[in-house]
């Protein structure tokens, strides 16, 4: 169960699948869910599986079942959507920006010097916040007051979004920019890094996707699935629960093994392929039940976007060979540079 500490070993979660769904680290007192049917199950019943430990999210976010809470995820999901309707081409125009000026490099990071930096900016100027290169806007963590805000119309947007749900104009008004700031960034930023890893890595994709950008959007949900933001969702158990024979007791802390589920060959065929048309393709990426991430929609605007806007200025593309550790933070294995191949 050590193993399980390495995110990103895919073939552990797989080999643990095939034992069972729901396995017990001692060491570490946690339990591990892993079936596709089991997390649904779990994920769908938050009265049981509480989100409450969860501190990367505001608990405005994803903690209670408030009303002013519900409200809350409402507004966010609802606003997420009008964005996604609205923005792809400036994520388009963004990343040709970036781009364009990469394309003439020898190497370049495609995290540090592409996603990242495209998906900031992008969240500061749809909150209307000044841009930061940290993961998480520092003036974020500071009461609505102390922020400092680079457009005064943008703001007061948010802050009527706010009052015409009947919440509150600035006591709620921080736990909804952190939100849209992480539904805007940093998910989008993990989900752009692993469909550009996956054609990368396999050419034949890549040369697929090139001849046909219409496949790009269905690419993308399947590398949602493959290589989600989030690998594993923490919960607390409210009460003891039987989950697939195994009784879990109340308070125990309950490791929602996304990366597993979406893996599970009960519900994919095929699942450590990557099928560019797979349907159904009922992935957990974005969560499920009433608290899945309301942001869905707009990170998956942004990924397509910007994978279109990279196929389409560097249609060939590798590893630059002999390239150093980058860093890349969640994904290690992206440590080696691209660079456009010669002609």
């Amino acid at each position: 169960m050590d193993a399980l500490r390495r995110q990103s070993d895919q073939k552990v979660f797989a080999a643990l699948l095939r034992q069972r769904s729901v396995h017990y680290q001692s060491s570490r007192k946690i339990w591990y869910v892993l079936g596709y049917h089991d997390l649904v199950t779990a994920l769908r019943s938050p009265e049981i599986f509480s989100s409450s430990p969860n501190t990367v999210f505001d608990p405005h976010v994803l903690g209670g079942e408030s009303q002013k809470q519900r409200r809350l995820h409402t507004v966010l999901a609802r606003e997420c959507l009008r964005l996604s309707e609205t923005v792809g081409d400036d994520v388009r125009r963004s990343s040709m920006h970036l781009l364009e000026r990469l394309a003439s490099r020898a190497k370049f990071d495609p995290i540090s010097e592409f996603a990242r930096p495209l998906t900031d900016s992008l969240a500061a100027k749809w909150l209307g916040i000044n841009g930061t290169s940290a993961p998480e806007p520092p003036d974020l963590r500071q009461p609505p007051g102390q922020i400092t805000v680079a457009d005064d119309v943008t703001w007061a947007k948010w802050q009527s979004v706010l009052a015409n749900a009947g919440l509150e104009r600035n006591a709620d008004l921080v736990p909804f920019m952190r939100f849209l700031w992480v539904a805007a960034s940093r998910a989008s930023r993990l989900a752009i890094a692993a469909a550009l890893l996956i054609v990368l890595r396999q050419q034949k994709i890549r040369e697929e996707l090139v001849r046909n950008s219409e496949l790009v959007p269905g690419f993308c949900d399947e590398a949602l699935r493959y290589d989600p933001p989030e690998y594993h969702l923490t919960r607390m158990t409210t009460t003891e629960v039987n989950v697939s024979g195994c009784k879990i007791p109340a308070g125990a802390t309950v490791q929602l093994s996304v990366a597993a589920a979406n893996r599970d060959p009960l519900t994919f065929h095929e699942p450590e392929a990557i099928l560019i048309g797979r349907k159904p393709n009922p992935h957990l990426a974005f969560g499920a039940g009433p608290h899945r991430c309301p942001g869905f929609t707009l990170a998956r605007v942004e990924v397509t976007a910007a994978l279109r806007a990279f196929l389409e200025v560097m249609p060939e593309f590798r590893i630059a060979t002999h390239a150093g550790a980058g860093p890349t933070g969640r994904f290690p294995m992206f440590a080696p540079h691209y660079r456009r191949c010669e002609s």
